[in-house]
């Protein structure tokens, strides 16, 4: 797992996406969520929209 240590079964895209938020915040400017997606391997589009939701949830 990217970010639950625990383990919990879900999205993993999403932990991806919390990773991304998390990174995107030190390197401004950097297109991190096409890195991240190229490194998890998961699709860039689900990638994004799981950021839309992580970015949300943290309103």
């Amino acid at each position: 797992m990217y970010i639950d240590p625990r383990g919990v079964a879900g999205e993993h895209v999403y932990d991806v996406a919390v990773l991304s938020i998390r990174v995107a915040q030190a390197y401004a400017g950097a297109e991190v969520v096409a890195i991240a997606a190229d490194i998890a391997g998961v699709a860039e589009e689900r990638l994004r929209a799981w950021v839309q939701v992580a970015s949300a949830a943290r309103v």
